[in-house]
């Protein structure tokens, strides 16, 4: 009988983890975080405090959706799992909107299930390595389906 998933396979896969992990240690071993926080401080009440908190200009103020808006969704989708519902409707924003039919949160794409295992300043690092993880690993696979050498499809993962 055929192996399908060899040793060096096995090995492909774990290499294939290390190299994103070790580029992203600071914010998924350490105590950094991917999250724009400094960008809150460009807008009130937070510009209030920001030379009290000692926080400098933000560094790239095109990511504060990450901030304003994609943690406060994955903090409201698990306030609503917490508390066993759907969250179907935001009552946060005006008088609410329907949540879970507007796709941008990724309330239900499976890797988003790191931000209800991790801490949210925490998940965004783990999410980012296991998606270069999944993009490396799947171009291994397909490689290795192309008949490409082990060392070529790791390259090329």
């Amino acid at each position: 009988m055929r192996r399908y998933i060899t040793r060096l396979d096995i090995l492909a896969a774990v290499i294939l983890f290390i190299l994103p992990l070790l580029l992203f240690a600071p914010v998924t071993l350490g105590s950094k975080t991917l999250l724009p926080v400094e960008n809150r401080f460009t807008f009130e009440p937070y510009r209030s405090f920001a030379d009290e908190t000692g926080v400098g200009p933000p560094q790239n103020t095109l990511l504060s959706d990450l901030i304003l808006e994609n943690y406060v969704w994955k903090g409201f989708i698990r306030e609503a799992i917490a508390n066993g519902q759907l969250p179907l409707w935001n009552p946060y924003i005006f008088s609410g909107q329907p949540f879970l039919a507007n796709g941008q949160h990724s309330a239900i794409y499976p890797p988003s299930l790191i931000f209800y295992l991790f801490p949210l300043p925490k998940a965004y690092g783990w999410f980012t390595v296991v998606q270069l993880w999944l993009a490396g690993l799947f171009t291994y696979i397909f490689l290795r389906a192309l008949k490409a050498t082990w060392a070529g499809a790791l390259l090329g993962g």
